[in-house]
């Protein structure tokens, strides 16, 4: 017999004399082999795997009340839910299939061959990229949003520029190594010291300058690289040119400061965002703003004009409560199971008939008045009578209706959300605080964060950040796009009028650049 097979047949023999001892079959013993294993290489926590144990059925009597955690003190009585009103999110899962739950709707490749490269850059069909407020050209010419020109070779172009003297140049001037600058066809040296080329001349960084003006750089436009004329119009490699900021493609885009217009009616900005003809904005990294305002990540929540947000997974979170889809709900100071169960912040859970659990391993009958361990009970736990619920000596609570798990991990008041995954992870709520393995936390003053990775937006009442530094606001019915470089978007949502999209620049506004807005950091 193979090593292998000998290794397995002994595996099972095993597996099969440790399921004979704990009264289980071989399944149930290999996926408690398997919990339990979690907890002795640090992956879960003893109490967690109690927790798990439990609620699989897989818990030995012996093991009732094998693990302690510490809980806060205080009781409180239990408080009816807050009325949160309906919101967008809601009524739309209410009308809408689950199924209908999708990723965002990235544009990839869109008409007239510009792409979006997630996370990267947008790519016209001459090889143009832009993002992070510079626009790049096969050539390795790079103009920023000012209108600044960087050529592969490091010389520089910018209007208004000045010589080592501090003489304003003309436009077209270029500023080469060693303080040389080249106007038209003439050469000013570092002393200051004009000399007229006559015939084609190599300067210190590679640069030609000849005698009608033209100064090219890598062999000029004809050799793929960029030649720029005596009035400082740029022909690049692959035919785009560029003229006062102005840059012309031969598929009929024209980039013009931030923004670039393509053949097919949409736009695209430095800052990696598109805005498509159907009035979508499309941002770098994925995320999609419509033109109601609605939002989706990456991830594929929907993040509505009035703040709240419908997630991934169906749980819906506004006016700083989330509503889970196992039927639970988080506040600020609790989160209630919805079969009259609550679990407080600080651990203990109450039930409306009087029934409360102190979080430490106690059960009342009398609202809290007097407690006693539960370890103490004939089964080392407690089976709530009507609602099915089962609470351990560690303090840990299994609410059979929504499958959550309370005081979980160790942590008072920390709930686990049964969220799909089949084992309780991925959405817990902590503090008021609902928090999803994407990186997504809800939080009880109602903002909501989504980490970089997920979109990098902020949510707020009815504001929402984007990481490009672009603003959704939606009052009075009218949704504007304000993004940092001034122009808005903005759409009405009166049915009565026209479906239109219109695009602006508000003139007194400035670009400040595009940075991602800074998170707390959490635990």
């Amino acid at each position: 017999m193979q090593p292998k097979e000998e290794c397995r047949r002994k595996t099972l023999m095993q597996q099969k004399k440790r399921a004979e001892q704990n009264g289980f079959t071989v399944d149930q013993q290999r996926a408690r082999d398997a919990i339990i294993n979690d907890m002795k290489v640090g992956n879960i926590t003893p109490a967690m795997a109690q927790s798990r144990l439990a609620a699989q059925g897989l818990l030995r009597e012996d093991e009732q009340g094998a693990m302690s955690m510490d809980a806060a003190a205080n009781h409180y009585a239990h408080k009816n839910p807050e009325a949160s009103g309906s919101s967008m999110a809601e009524k739309y899962k209410a009308n809408t299939p689950e199924n209908a739950y999708t990723p965002a709707e990235r544009a990839y490749k869109m008409p007239g061959g510009t792409m979006l490269n997630e996370n990267e850059s947008l790519r016209t069909s001459d090889g143009m990229t832009s993002s992070n407020g510079v626009t790049n050209f096969p050539d390795g010419t790079k103009v920023t949003s000012g209108g600044a020109v960087q050529f592969a070779n490091n010389a520089m172009m910018e209007k208004g520029m000045k010589d080592n003297n501090g003489n304003v140049l003309p436009d077209g001037a270029i500023q080469h190594e060693n303080g040389i600058y080249s106007v038209g066809n003439k050469v000013i040296g570092s002393n200051g010291v004009a000399q007229e080329i006559t015939k084609p001349t190599r300067l210190p960084d590679g640069t030609i300058v000849r005698p009608n003006g033209d100064r090219e750089i890598n062999g000029g436009a004809a050799a793929g690289g960029i030649t720029v004329d005596k009035n400082g119009v740029i022909t690049h490699g692959n035919g785009a040119v560029t003229s006062s900021g102005i840059t012309k493609h031969g598929s009929g885009v024209v980039s013009q400061g931030m923004a670039t217009t393509h053949a097919d009616g949409s736009q695209t900005f430095s800052d990696g965002s598109v805005l498509l003809d159907d009035g979508k904005l499309v941002h770098l990294n994925g995320e999609v703003t419509r033109p109601d305002g609605t939002v989706m990540t990456l991830q594929g929540d929907k993040v509505f004009s009035d703040g709240s947000v419908l997630h991934s997974n169906g749980d819906v979170t506004a006016n700083g409560v989330t509503k889970h889809k196992d039927g639970s709900a988080t506040y600020q100071n609790r989160v209630e199971h919805g079969n009259g169960a609550v679990t407080y912040n600080d651990g203990h859970v109450a039930y409306q008939d009087g029934i409360m659990l102190d979080g430490k391993g106690g059960v009342s009958f009398d609202n809290g008045n007097n407690y006693q361990p539960i370890q103490s009970l004939p089964d080392g736990k407690y089976v709530h009578e009507k609602t099915g619920d089962v609470a351990y000596a560690d303090g840990t609570v299994y609410h059979s209706a929504s499958k959550a798990i309370s005081n979980a991990e160790g942590y008072p008041g920390r709930v686990n959300h049964a969220d799909g995954s089949g084992d309780n992870e991925g959405t817990f709520s902590l503090g008021g605080t609902v928090y999803w393995s994407n990186g997504t936390s809800a939080n009880p003053d109602g903002s909501i964060e989504f980490d970089e990775h997920n979109g990098g937006i902020i949510v707020k009442d009815q504001t929402i950040l984007h990481q490009s530094g672009a603003k959704t606001v939606t009052v009075n019915g009218v949704t504007k796009v304000i993004r940092e470089d001034g122009y808005t978007t903005w759409k009405s949502d009166d049915t009565s009028a026209d479906d239109r999209h219109e695009y602006k620049k508000d003139k007194n506004s400035k670009f400040r650049g595009f940075g991602i807005h800074s998170r707390k950091n959490r635990k």
